[in-house]
């Protein structure tokens, strides 16, 4: 019954006739397409994700450039005369939010022959459901011993980062359900030069990008947002 209800209310929504919500598990289904309701900003370029709520007061909008401002602008090393900004390191994979979270969006793989900054390993080991169980509830995963759950490849002066992350790229070719061949690049990620000692050998990778702040704030407040997962 739920699922026809909600075909139904995309469908009136395509036809731009009135929709009465609809309930799921207690909470109510969007009748609108301005998903962020009366804060939605109608912003279609690049810079739709940075922008404040549009329902937002005076007095909350400047504390939206305040916070803008630590996202946008690099971080540096302590001390500094910057005292606002210093703390950066010794290790990380880079000196800005925006580096990873590029224009409050996602970060994406290199270019050719570009450093990955926006990407980077997740680094775990295989866990135990029992024994692991506390580290599972808050990680989701087992990190790595030493190197933690993600690659550091950016240290300050006098430090090292904690390896290399070397990206390369193997070409596949591949025959569509209509006998078409199409040639994809299949990302190959290696581990070069660890400088804190042997890497784990049941080490596991994953190589996500940096996520999209969007509603974020909203899955955060969620009530069951640990046990529904964050889809």
């Amino acid at each position: 019954m739920i699922r026809t209800r909600l075909i139904t209310a995309l469908l009136l929504l395509g036809t731009g006739l009135p929709v009465q919500a609809g309930t799921h598990s207690g909470f109510p289904l969007q009748d609108t397409p301005d998903t962020g309701g009366d804060g939605t900003v109608e912003q279609f370029n690049t810079n739709a994700y940075s922008l404040p709520q549009g329902n937002l007061s005076m007095t909350k909008r400047l504390d939206f450039s305040v916070g803008n401002s630590f996202f946008r602008n690099p971080w540096v090393e302590a001390p500094s005369s910057t005292t606002a900004r210093d703390g950066l390191g010794p290790l990380f994979n880079t000196n800005s939010c925006q580096g990873c979270h590029i224009k409050d969006g996602r970060g994406h793989p290199p270019g050719v022959d570009e450093p990955p900054v926006s990407l980077f390993l997740r680094l775990a080991v295989p866990a135990d459901p029992e024994v692991d169980a506390d580290i599972l509830l808050t990680h989701g995963f087992k990190p790595a011993p030493v190197y933690g759950s993600q690659l550091q490849t950016a240290a300050l002066p006098g430090a090292k980062p904690e390896a290399d992350m070397v990206l390369a790229w193997n070409t596949v070719t591949k025959t569509l359900a209509d006998g078409t061949k199409v040639k994809l690049r299949e990302p190959i990620y290696t581990i070069e030069n660890p400088n804190y000692g042997p890497l784990p050998d049941d080490l596991l990778i994953s190589p996500p990008g940096g996520p999209s702040n969007d509603r974020n704030g909203v899955i955060g407040s969620h009530p069951n947002r640990r046990s529904r997962g964050a889809g």
